[in-house]
């Protein structure tokens, strides 16, 4: 949601792609996955994209959101992060509501276990049914590596994003994302497509993050079955 999110206020305030976005301190202090950005780097919004969903990046995740809810509301520096980024998580919201996803709830851009976040496979199975019509999204998501330079301490510094998702290494599969928390468990949302068919597969709370890609496999075979194509 984060990206699409992003992607909509590109189109609708007519963003440059290659706008520059800067890298907060405190939004680099998070804990999980990382698309390794520092204090005070430079970096373009569309680079940001693809560490946002490479890498599973969440300090990509909360840089976008504190750079975009600049172009919301005017912006205030002297108050916490979770503050700043408010009107981004809003439009969250905002969109959920719209695509009637009824039982989510976003409290942070980057997905991070809390009490108030919440969602479900329909929920997010509706998201990525929205999305497939997104061409900067999917283009974004079936990429394997993508390589950025970005402005660090007034030097240029190379970084290769590797994607964490699997699947795309197999026949058919593409898109969407992987995921992990400690009370969502391994979790992954892909697109099958073949010939007429197109599954969205979404596995929440998976047995391990290996068990996951031969889970969706087994889905992805086992609906086929469904629709007589196998």
């Amino acid at each position: 949601m984060t990206c699409y999110v992003a992607i909509q206020l590109i189109k609708d305030l007519k963003i440059n792609i290659k706008q520059i976005m800067y890298v907060s301190y405190d939004a680099v202090q998070i804990s999980g996955t990382s698309a390794f950005l520092r204090p005070y780097d430079k970096i373009t919004l569309y680079d940001l994209l693809h560490g946002l969903m490479l890498p599973s990046g969440n300090d990509a995740a909360n840089v976008i959101a504190e750079n975009l809810s600049s172009f919301l509301k005017d912006p205030v520096s002297n108050i916490a992060l979770q503050y700043r980024i408010q009107p981004f998580i809003q439009l969250m919201n905002q969109y959920a509501l719209l695509l009637e996803m009824n039982d989510t709830q976003f409290y942070n851009p980057h997905g991070l276990s809390n009490d108030q976040s919440y969602s479900c496979a329909e929920d997010l199975a509706i998201l990525c049914k929205k999305i497939i019509n997104d061409p900067m999204l999917m283009e974004i998501v079936n990429k394997k590596e993508y390589q950025t330079t970005l402005q660090r301490n007034n030097k240029l510094i190379n970084l290769t994003w590797k994607n964490t998702n699997r699947m795309l290494e197999f026949e058919g599969y593409c898109g969407f994302k992987t995921g992990f928390t400690d009370k969502a468990g391994p979790c992954l949302a892909t697109l099958y497509k073949k010939d007429s068919i197109c599954l969205i597969i979404i596995i929440l709370n998976c047995l391990s993050k290996e068990v996951r890609w031969d889970d969706t496999i087994k889905l992805s075979n086992w609906g086929q079955r469904k629709l007589n194509v196998i």
